[in-house]
């Protein structure tokens, strides 16, 4: 078996330390949490990631098997990853899991998205994780309209897996091998278009965080540095960054705190950029915006920011990421915001609402932006041989458990 292959896992969950499915001796080095078999794990991802009864959790609550924080946020792009960076210390973890595909996909499908544009946040993201000794698994969690095979996005990812050797967990694969037999028949699996049930989603989980402590222990950490072109991302307060005295203030969700800018009134503000970077990505609290954004630079886009959690309690939060139509480049230094109204837009971020009313004030609180600088060499490793498949791993055995817990409704 040549080194850093990844054996399925057993039929059997009483296989022994001699068994052949058992994982080697941890390497010189290896951290001591993951040689008691507990790699350290982050969770970075959407909704998906974010529901207490999910896959997420289930990773969080194996405690024997690893340790796992969970940074994810509902409402938002790969643009996420930057926002939540200077969170996560990858020379300190073993593996990332992200997942970012149902929201990018559905991105996508509606033309709010590009496809370059994730295909870029995704290989900044291999270059901050696999440099430092994490390897990112890309969690391809499934749309239900996007079934069988997860169309575009799942496409883009698997072609990222194999660009730079990662392991991928395909959740249409998932799917696809659950409902193989009749007697899945009846049984649901999405709660709506883009969430998994919760027993479904809790059955992956238990697949996935079996895999894991094996997937960690074969990573090269010797594994030579590689050079690609891309960007480099960061994400910019607004606090900071505009200087304009507009009402400054903080919320708070079980999730997340931010600091957020309020602004009432159709006016303009100056965002400060440093000179090179250009805009991605929207953030602000969807639950107290509604506006048509005109985002200046050397090129300008506009954006109707609007949600349906509109209107919301003053101390409740719905902080998202929402792509800009096309990346914005500064222009000396600064991206002009313009908040006001109008019905033509470039993208909106929800098209059940309708545009500002001529009664009704401009809203924008904001968080900041997601901005990123073109780089000449991006670094990164390939810490394992190739790509990996995950979902292939699991044993037919597993999904005939599975099978029999959904169908006992547990």
């Amino acid at each position: 078996m040549p080194p850093g292959t990844l054996v399925p896992m057993p039929d059997h969950a009483t296989e022994t330390a001699s068994s052949p499915g058992a994982p080697p001796a941890p390497p010189p080095g290896t951290p001591l949490a993951l040689q008691a078999g507990r790699p350290r794990i982050a969770v970075i991802g959407t909704s998906n990631s974010v529901a207490a009864g999910g896959w997420a959790r289930v990773v969080q609550q194996a405690v024997e098997v690893v340790e796992a924080s969970n940074l994810s946020l509902g409402f938002c792009s790969s643009d996420l990853f930057a926002f939540r960076r200077e969170a996560m210390d990858f020379a300190a973890l073993d593996l990332c899991l992200v997942d970012f595909a149902c929201n990018d996909g559905t991105l996508l499908a509606s033309h709010s998205h590009a496809q370059r544009q994730v295909e870029a946040a995704l290989r900044a993201m291999v270059s901050e994780t696999t440099r430092q000794g994490c390897l990112p698994v890309l969690m391809i969690l499934p749309v239900n309209s996007f079934r069988p095979d997860g169309g575009r996005i799942a496409a883009l990812y698997r072609a990222v897996a194999e660009k730079f050797a990662l392991p991928f967990f395909d959740g249409y694969a998932f799917l696809n091998r659950l409902c193989a037999t009749p007697e899945m028949e009846g049984v649901a699996l999405f709660k709506d278009n883009m969430h998994l049930d919760n027993p479904v989603s809790v059955q992956l989980g238990r697949m996935v965080v079996e895999l894991l402590p094996g997937l960690a222990a074969r990573r090269d950490l010797a594994a030579p540095l590689r050079r690609s072109t891309g960007f480099r991302y960061r994400y910019f307060p607004a606090g900071p960054a505009i200087r304009r005295g507009f009402t400054r203030l903080r919320r708070e969700t079980a999730l997340i705190g931010v600091d957020l800018v309020e602004i009432q009134s159709e006016t303009a503000a100056d965002f400060r950029l440093p000179n090179g970077y250009e805009a991605t990505g929207l953030v602000a609290d969807f639950g107290h915006s509604h506006t048509l954004l005109t985002a200046s630079g050397t090129r300008s886009v506009r954006l109707h920011v609007a949600s349906k959690h509109d209107g919301a309690p003053p101390e409740k939060m719905v902080l998202g990421i929402w792509p800009m139509p096309r990346p914005v480049p500064e222009m000396g230094g600064f991206i002009r915001l313009t908040i006001g109204r109008g019905r033509n837009w470039d993208v909106t971020t929800d098209h059940s609402v309708k545009p500002v009313g001529e009664e009704e004030a401009p809203r924008l609180a904001l968080a900041g932006l997601v901005a990123r600088e073109r780089q000449a060499e991006l670094p990164w490793r390939a810490l394992l041989p190739g790509a990996l498949d995950l979902c292939a791993l699991v044993p037919e055995a597993r999904f005939a458990m599975a099978r029999a817990a959904l169908r006992g409704g547990r």
